[in-house]
């Protein structure tokens, strides 16, 4: 993102390389079976080599990932695997009709992703409804990202998330690419291949039609990691952050007395605003269990009293 901020728009060529490494990450990805669903420029990280390196995997969805079908297909293939519905000589309608739209509604459920996630410019529209989507949402994301990187900003751009995601959802008429960047006819053609029904997307059959579209000829896609890299950042070391933006960090917003307790209670740096802890509530219980005995080895007779006045909770 820093460096499309400060170009403006790359050349085809540079773009080709940026998103070929970016392909291959994404790829990666997928053989582990998620989906990313978080691609956008400032997920793509740039080493100090030049080569590109995907980052942030927290909206990352696991399914069980098989090109070349489509969603609906995927769903019965899971089914006739898992011998789901075969009772009854494979008859469906032999079941319970409701026991078998809740089984084939749960295996959807572990095929598909469903909830909402993402930047809104570079999210895919099937995201959005209610049928579910696969691994080619990452592909929809590679082309607004390329789109970016040719173009200058998003495909969809627009300064209210909501309309973003209404042009979107209507992008058979939204989605255009400008004349005047004088692009490529592969280019253009790779763009729309990728910014299109989930059906019919670039890469529903695979990553292998990806890399053999037109824009990619001549690419070494084996040596590509061992390339020259056009662009390199100028880094001090390994652990030189100058190009990475500055934020101060903030405590969690709290009530002045719960913040000061909370600033004693807290210890543990993993769990930041999150004050509970099991072992202080255990020492809690076991004090009082000990006051009310002593209250009944004092005074006997006193157990009563101990658990209606006793001790109360720290």
């Amino acid at each position: 993102m820093t460096l499309l901020m400060e170009k403006d728009i790359l050349s085809e060529e540079e773009s080709r390389f940026y998103i070929a490494e970016t392909i291959l990450a994404v790829e990666s990805v997928h053989k582990l079976n998620y989906i990313h669903r978080d691609l956008k420029p400032d997920n793509l990280l740039i080493g100090r080599d030049g080569h590109v390196k995907l980052s942030d995997f927290g909206l990352c969805k696991h399914v069980e990932i098989r090109p070349g079908r489509s969603n609906q297909e995927r769903v019965n293939e899971n089914l006739r695997r898992d011998n789901v519905g075969t009772a009854d000589n494979g008859n469906p309608n032999n079941m319970n009709r409701n026991l078998y739209n809740k089984r084939v509604e749960y295996k959807r459920s572990r095929k598909l992703a469903y909830s909402t996630v993402g930047t809104p410019d570079y999210i895919a529209p099937e995201v959005f409804g209610q049928a579910g989507y696969t691994e080619t949402v990452d592909w929809w994301s590679v082309g607004a990202i390329l789109f970016e990187m040719l173009v200058g900003y998003p495909p969809f751009f627009s300064d209210e998330p909501s309309v973003t995601c209404q042009k979107i959802l209507h992008w058979r008429k939204t989605l255009s690419v400008p004349t005047e960047v004088n692009l490529s006819p592969n280019a253009v053609d790779i763009l729309k291949c990728f910014m299109c029904d989930a059906d019919d997307r670039l890469g529903a059959n695979g990553v292998d039609e990806i890399k053999a579209h037109p824009f990619f000829r001549g690419v070494d896609w084996a040596g590509l990691r061992d390339e020259e890299s056009k662009y390199k950042p100028s880094a001090q070391g390994e652990e030189d952050c100058t190009r990475f933006d500055r934020f101060e960090e903030e405590e969690p917003w709290l009530p002045a007395e719960d913040a000061k307790r909370s600033r004693k209670q807290r210890k543990d740096i993993n769990f930041v605003g999150y004050t509970y802890k099991a072992d202080v509530e255990e020492q809690k219980s076991k004090l009082v269990q000990a006051l009310q005995e002593t209250l009944n080895t004092e005074f006997p007779g006193s157990s009563d009293v101990a658990q209606e006045e006793g001790p109360k909770p720290m």
